[in-house]
């Protein structure tokens, strides 16, 4: 898995998390916990979006492993909302399907 399909996945992610909170908003429900995820989200994304951070990233990959879980245990879970919500799902590459962009694997 490389930075750049993390990045990818966490900005589906993010914009699927918006597309919830705004049906939330709608229901009155939970979308200040929803923004207050995809706030953490944008963050971790600028840290994999910075290319100083590349030594960082390369000392803690055992970290980094533990990151990806957690996204894509998010992704699962904002996909199973987005079902139930009705909200349509984006087609689209993400890490597990290019893990060789930019040239590095995680």
């Amino acid at each position: 898995m490389s930075a750049f399909d993390i990045i990818s996945t966490l900005n589906i992610i993010i914009n699927l998390g918006l597309d919830i909170k705004a049906r939330f908003e709608s229901l009155n429900q939970a979308s200040e916990e929803i923004n207050l995820l995809n706030t953490k989200l944008r963050l971790l994304c600028k840290l994999f979006e910075d290319r100083g951070n590349d030594d960082i990233i390369t000392t803690h990959l055992s970290e980094i492993a533990m990151i990806v879980d957690i996204v894509q245990s998010i992704a699962q879970s904002y996909t199973t909302c987005a079902k139930a919500l009705g909200v349509e799902i984006p087609a689209t590459n993400t890490a597990a399907t290019k893990p060789e962009a930019r040239g590095k694997k995680y």
